[in-house]
């Protein structure tokens, strides 16, 4: 069973949060520096917060449990110009997987309502996509410009969490990203803090066409089930990589200096749903129709070319596992 629409901060935290648990609010760019407190007593912390709520761009706190001593720091109370806040060292463990779906827009200002849809239309996709892979219901959530998608994990906080929550990240990012809207791959540090369900987005001023709005769980299962390992894992292996020295890719590429890409696409007629900038200077190309498997019409197929000239083609089909830049190549320009 899935329920509907959670709109209060105490009830929100009751959903994502373990009794007892404890969990640093946290208010940025207030007028006497930062706001931090530290709270156990969840009923207080909405309380504390709703004092602010409206009168900040945005309310925020950790979606990892902080380890139970840093309730000294200021026990359910916030205190201006905090000198400390959480750090990674500071999580006792990764309770979930945050995936935030962000707007293009310029800095500083809401989304309008297009672009606040584009947002909540592309996490049902990913939602979909992680469905079909046997992914666990989430929470699903309006961050109020955009959406968030948030899964249960159970990870240690250590490097190889970090490495595997930050490729899943990245993996997203690749096969979903375009012109309108961001998955937003910087998400994957363990001391993250994320919008406060249940308080105004107030980015900019208020006007008709970029509102202020209400952040609030829309759905969430009865059953919180957490996603694997092995999940985890599976979705960081769809993100291409540049194949380096002593390690391997199944979306390896090869370096072809000179060669024209763009060309061969449209030579080919390749079906291009987008292109866009990807990480550290490639560019992506994610295609309508798989050229491998003219059934795969769910934008699962790709070509990136990285900025040192290499090129990398796939598609996430288990049935289109082995296919790559190279077989490509062979099937649509044997000579």
């Amino acid at each position: 069973m899935t329920h509907t629409e959670v709109r209060t901060t105490e009830e929100s935290l009751s959903i994502i949060k373990s009794d007892g648990e404890v969990s640093e609010v946290r208010i940025l760019k207030a007028q006497r520096g930062a706001i931090s407190g530290y709270f156990d007593d969840y009923q207080r912390l909405a309380d504390v917060v709703a004092e602010y709520d409206g009168k900040v761009p945005a309310i925020y706190f950790t979606l990892n449990p902080v380890k139970p001593d840093l309730l000294s720091r200021a026990a359910n109370r916030i205190v201006q110009r905090a000198k400390n806040t959480t750090a990674d060292a500071d999580i006792e463990c990764r309770r979930w997987l945050p995936i935030d779906f962000d707007p293009v827009r310029p800095s500083g200002i809401s989304s309008t309502n297009e672009e606040h849809q584009a947002a909540l239309t592309m996490a049902k996709e990913v939602h979909q996509f992680l469905s079909e892979r046997g992914w666990s219901e989430p929470i699903f959530a309006d961050s109020g410009n955009g959406a968030h998608l948030l899964y249960p994990i159970d990870l240690l906080n250590d490097d190889e969490s970090t490495m595997l929550v930050k490729q899943a990240l990245e993996a997203l990012d690749f096969q979903f990203s375009n012109e309108s809207v961001n998955v937003d791959r910087s998400v994957y540090n363990a001391a993250r803090i994320w919008k406060l369900y249940g308080t105004m987005a107030c980015k900019g001023d208020h006007t008709e066409e970029r509102p202020h709005r209400l952040s609030k769980i829309l759905t969430y299962p009865e059953e919180l089930k957490e996603v694997s390992v092995e999940q985890l894992k599976t979705l960081a292996d769809l993100c291409p990589t540049m194949q380096t020295k002593g390690k391997s890719s199944s979306k390896k590429s090869n370096t072809e200096t000179g060669f024209n890409l763009e060309e061969f696409i449209e030579q080919h007629e390749l079906d291009v749903s987008f292109s866009a900038p990807w990480q550290k200077g490639a560019t992506k190309y994610v295609l309508s129709t798989c050229p491998w498997n003219e059934n795969h019409t769910n934008k699962s197929a790709f070509i990136i070319r990285f900025e040192n000239g290499g090129i990398a083609a796939g598609c996430h089909h288990n049935s289109c596992s082995e296919e790559s830049w190279q077989t490509l190549r062979k099937k649509l320009d044997p000579s």
